[in-house]
């Protein structure tokens, strides 16, 4: 680490200060040595007049109390990223930054709840059985995924959120790279593109909270639904006294496209709780891999995920076979390395695994709300006497919903998710801060390594050069040496052979006279 003598600030380079903008002279810089420097330290304090006066123009509201200084941190690093990335076309990490500042900048002081998980597994009929009422689709397919949010609000209505150009851009690709081709063939078939210019782009919108309004942006029969990102549904009639309170139904984490796996991935890591759906029954490796991917998108925070063995009521002898189920599960999921934080401890573990039916707890509230058709009364026939031995599940309803265990949840979130929530939600955000500034100091602090890897490697070629050079002018002079001492022994041979020829000649002279 080195240190700057002018404002202190410690770094891993040499060379200038990344705080202050001042010339520390490492490795061999220096202002008189490098003269095109020496406008470094002003051009560096006006980037950073440039970010401060950025800074002021982006509109945030600071919705909790408290968090005002810290979000006016945030504020002042997405200005930061916004004008360090004019002009460059880095493509990752800096757009996602970007995109987790605003996230945390316009940061209500909701208490969000997100039920993830594999596809199919359940995650929509426990919603419904959260809610009492039958608005979260049950029907959803990898093709109409979306999200979907569920709040207090004065008014039943539907809020639907589109793409705008770049996201369809991205969906559309992620599409394009599916191998099952599903999402495309339908959307061909469905000739939906001439519907793109109506949707893509537009501003969100507000109905009537309707199952023929939800379906219209949902279900796959219409063409609008390819283009609805979020929807947002709002309830009078929202079944828990905290109205901070969002439920979250976030598309499959095994989604075939990988565009709304990742919007999963990004959601579970700002959620305050996480419910994960997955079938009662033995862990298939894809099951594994899914838990561990929403384990390693907590943040380090294991403690708010709850794994659910959903669908409960399809095993044959449910009680017997998730006690196995759990213990197996228990396992694969908890670490005996005392400082995991991307895994439970086993008492959390213990804590945080149970089995859940949302179906049967939605069937009894259909009944008791006079909504339930003949069939589902079969149904519940069928359970009463598989799990109960009765015939008649009017006498056995208490029980009924008891194994759905429906009540357990809520119990959870009367004692442990919504005590103190306040209080959680500003731990929460400070959390999410904290991470987002250290993943960020470490992507810039490997940039300066690299940097300066590869100043100290061209310092070291250039060192090379000259020592090279050094070494062929030695040589040279060698060289210059040995011709002069041929030269020297050529000319003392031509003298000698002169001598020797005259020495004949006059010899040859002699004997003639």
């Amino acid at each position: 680490m080195y240190k700057c003598e002018q404002c202190g600030t410690e770094q891993n380079t040499d060379i200038i200060c990344i705080e202050c903008g001042e010339i520390m002279g490492g490795g061999g810089f220096s202002l008189e040595k490098t003269p095109e420097l020496s406008n470094l330290t002003n051009t560096i304090k006006y980037f950073k007049e440039k970010v401060s006066n950025s800074a002021k123009n982006i509109k945030a509201e600071f919705q909790i109390k408290g968090l005002e200084s810290l979000f006016e941190s945030v504020a002042q690093t997405k200005a930061f990223l916004n004008e360090y990335s004019q002009g460059k076309k880095e493509k990752e990490p800096i757009p996602t930054f970007i995109n987790r500042c605003d996230e945390i900048i316009h940061r209500d002081n909701s208490f969000q709840i997100a039920f993830a998980g594999t596809i199919k597994a359940g995650k929509s009929t426990l919603i419904n059985a959260m809610l009492k009422k039958q608005y979260a689709s049950v029907d959803v397919t990898p093709e109409t995924a979306v999200l979907t949010k569920f709040k207090y609000g004065e008014k039943d209505s539907i809020t639907i959120k589109f793409y705008n150009e770049s996201e369809w851009e991205e969906f559309f690709a992620s599409a394009t790279k599916n191998e099952s081709g599903a999402f495309l063939n339908e959307y061909k078939e469905h000739n939906a593109d001439i519907e793109k210019s109506k949707w893509v782009g537009r501003e969100p919108i507000t109905e009537e909270l309707t199952k023929e309004n939800l379906s219209k942006y949902t279900s796959k029969r219409s063409k609008s639904h390819y283009f609805a990102k979020e929807v947002i549904i709002t309830m009078n009639d929202f079944p828990f006294e905290d109205k901070n309170i969002v439920f979250v139904d976030t598309p499959g984490l095994d989604d075939p496209m990988d565009y709304r796996s990742k919007v999963t991935r990004d959601y579970i890591n700002k959620a305050n709780v996480v419910l994960l759906c997955v079938q009662a029954k033995a862990l298939t490796a894809n099951e594994l891999a899914t838990i561990i991917k929403i384990f390693d998108n907590t943040g380090g925070h294991p403690k708010k995920v709850y794994v659910l063995g959903t669908q409960y009521d399809t095993l044959n002898k449910p009680k017997e076979e998730w006690a196995k189920q759990k213990e197996e599960w228990i396992k694969h999921l908890s670490s005996n390395r005392e400082h995991d934080i991307t895994r439970f401890n086993k008492k959390l573990a213990e804590r945080n695994i149970f089995a859940v039916s949302g179906h049967i707890a939605c069937l009894l509230d259909s009944y008791e709300n006079g909504n339930l058709s003949e069939d589902d009364k079969k149904k519940l026939v069928v359970y009463a006497l598989d799990l109960f031995d009765k015939l008649d599940f009017n006498e056995c309803k208490e029980e009924l919903r008891a194994f759905s265990n429906i009540s357990h949840i809520e119990e959870l979130f009367r004692e442990d998710f919504f005590k103190d929530i306040q209080e959680k939600i500003i731990q929460d955000s400070r959390d999410s801060c904290n991470i987002l500034f250290q993943q960020i100091q470490a992507h810039f602090n490997q940039l300066l390594q690299n940097a300066q890897e590869i100043f100290d490697s061209s310092n070291k070629s250039l060192q090379d050069i000259e020592a090279l050079i050094k070494q062929e002018e030695t040589n040279m002079k060698e060289i210059k040496k040995e011709e002069e001492k041929l030269n020297d022994f050529i000319e003392m041979l031509d003298k000698s052979t002169d001598e020797a020829i005259e020495a004949i000649e006059k010899q040859m002279n002699k004997a003639m006279e």
